[in-house]
């Protein structure tokens, strides 16, 4: 391999990093819960320095490998609870937004978006 390929794969390495790093920094955990197994954990992140309101996203997976599986409408959309099932093959968050307007996401650990009910 040429050398200013390697060098442009280092660059880019680190520019996906630095990307990576700036993302996290501007959400925050608002709720987070393990499974009862204490394998999986869920989260709700929000956005950081939002004025107008909410702006959350979900998350699910291993520890060292959780994953957004969906955003919530900004300004519509919030959760304020996360449930786990008993054997820890699903998780279901609690959905509140204008209007008085309620609904669930369910989300299994076999992957996959999750799932309005």
């Amino acid at each position: 391999m040429r050398r200013a390929d390697r060098r442009s794969r280092t660059i880019a390495r680190a520019a996906v990093a630095l990307i990576a790093l700036l993302l996290a920094a501007c959400s925050e955990t608002k709720l987070e819960e393990t499974s009862p197994d204490g394998r999986y954990v869920a989260e709700v992140r929000a956005k950081k320095w939002v004025l107008d309101g909410p702006a959350e996203s979900l998350w699910v997976g291993e520890r060292d490998s959780i994953q957004r599986v969906r955003t919530l409408g900004e300004d519509s959309q919030w959760c304020n609870r996360i449930e786990w099932s008993e054997d820890s093959k699903s998780v279901t968050f609690h959905i509140e937004g204008t209007g008085n307007t309620a609904t669930t996401y369910v989300s299994t650990m076999e992957g996959g978006p999750p799932v309005r009910r």
